[in-house]
């Protein structure tokens, strides 16, 4: 009797060792495939410094005339003398100058905020559905309590070096490393950024030779992009984002 009771708690003990030793294998098979190269690491690293850089622009609406339309958008007239282009998601203006080389350039179209793309579709950044099925949209802002682009930047910036190990939650592994993906492929390179406040929300992207305002409002993006900045000065900017109008009723 003493024999056969042996037997069996050898024979659970060596079934509870296999199941552990399953379950440790698949986490460290996941902690393996769900990361980041080293070199692909520190470049979202160097990608997310540029995204910690930033002011504040304090927005004060005032009113001009002659100002523009673009679908339910009014903006400020600062393309005087460019050639127009209409394309199916956005409108261009394009400068040249005597030799027929681009001196300015200026677009505005409207589009999703960068937070609203986190677990859409795999048209938007190529990424396979299993990488996108780690995370739910519907609830990733609210469960991590992300209100805007912004939000969503300072989240990446907090958890850029976050360390896991056998113990954290599958899913938890496997979210983190999709959202640092998408942010790395999705996220342009750059200088800075300023952070719009006041009577308009959104933030301005500062790259080298160009700079891309985003206004949110209504559960959209609406992208201002400025290239040539010796021709659209810091001042001209300024005072095309004081006088924007974004509204429904505009069509």
């Amino acid at each position: 009797m003493k024999k056969k009771k042996l037997v069996i708690t050898i024979a659970v003990v060596i079934g509870i060792l296999a199941i552990l030793g399953i379950y440790f294998g698949y986490k460290a098979f996941l902690l393996s495939f769900y990361r980041m190269t080293d070199d692909t690491k520190k470049d979202y690293q160097a990608l997310l410094s540029g995204y910690e850089k930033r002011d504040i622009l304090e927005v004060q609406h005032s009113e001009v005339e002659g100002m523009l339309t673009y679908q339910n958008v009014q903006f400020q007239n600062v393309v005087e003398g460019f050639e127009k282009s209409e394309e199916d998601d956005y409108v261009s203006y394009k400068l040249l100058d005597s030799s027929g080389n681009v001196e300015a350039y200026f677009t505005v179209s409207i589009t999703e905020p960068y937070l609203e793309y986190v677990g859409k579709d795999s048209n938007v950044f190529a990424l396979d559905e299993e990488t996108i099925d780690t995370v739910t949209s519907d609830d990733f802002a609210e469960r991590k309590e992300l209100e805007n682009d912004v939000d969503f930047f300072d989240y990446l910036i907090e958890h850029q070096g976050d360390k896991h190990n056998l113990f954290t939650p599958s899913k938890m592994i496997k979210e983190d490393h999709y959202v640092q993906l998408l942010s790395y492929i999705m996220l342009p390179s750059v200088d800075s950024i300023t952070v719009l406040e006041g009577d308009l929300e959104g933030y301005i992207l500062n790259m080298v030779g160009m700079k891309e305002v985003s206004v949110l409002k209504d559960g959209k993006r609406y992208v201002f992009s400025f290239i040539g900045l010796d021709y659209f000065t810091d001042d001209i900017i300024r005072e095309f984002i004081n006088t924007l109008v974004i509204d429904k009723s505009v069509q």
